[in-house]
Parts: structure tokens; C-alpha cells; sequence
């Protein structure tokens, strides 16, 4: 292999790495970091569009519908009680 071919390969992963970054914290915002991950390391931005469209994993309260942390009694944003 030729150092420019070498370092064309090098680039490459460097570019797939940083897009699978970027899935697994778009996947991460909407409570599906492994998927995104997973999405990205497959089909790239198009993977990245896709975990966009997915329904968000994360706990919502009920009345105002905050995401809240799984372990949580109280909803941090309207103080309503969480069952």
C-alpha cells in the first residue's frame, strides 16, 4: 500500500468514527444512544435522520410533559407527583 492510499484510509475511519459519535449523541437526546450508535455505524447521516423519526424513550411527566429521570417522585419542571 502506497502512503497516499494509507492515509485515505486513515481519513476514512477517522470520518465513520466521528459519524458514529455523532449518532450515538443524537440516539442519546431522544433516550436511544445504542441505537443511534448503531444506525450511524450502518447507513451514516441517513442513520442520523432515522433516530430523528424514532418515538422518544426518555419518562415524561404526565401534566406537563418534561422529561424526568426514571427515579424521580416529583416532576422537576410543575412539581406534579409522578406515579
Amino acid at each position: 500500500m502506497s502512503e497516499q492510499e494509507t492515509t485515505g484510509f486513515v481519513g476514512l475511519i477517522i470520518v465513520w468514527v466521528f459519524m458514529c459519535v455523532i449518532g450515538f449523541l443524537i440516539g442519546r437526546t431522544r433516550g436511544k444512544g445504542p441505537e443511534g450508535l448503531g444506525l450511524a455505524f450502518l447507513l451514516g447521516p441517513l442513520g442520523w435522520l432515522i433516530v430523528l423519526c424514532l418515538t422518544d424513550a426518555r419518562r415524561k411527566c404526565a401534566s406537563c410533559k418534561g422529561v424526568v429521570p426514571v427515579d424521580a417522585k416529583v416532576c422537576m419542571h410543575c412539581r406534579a407527583e409522578l406515579s
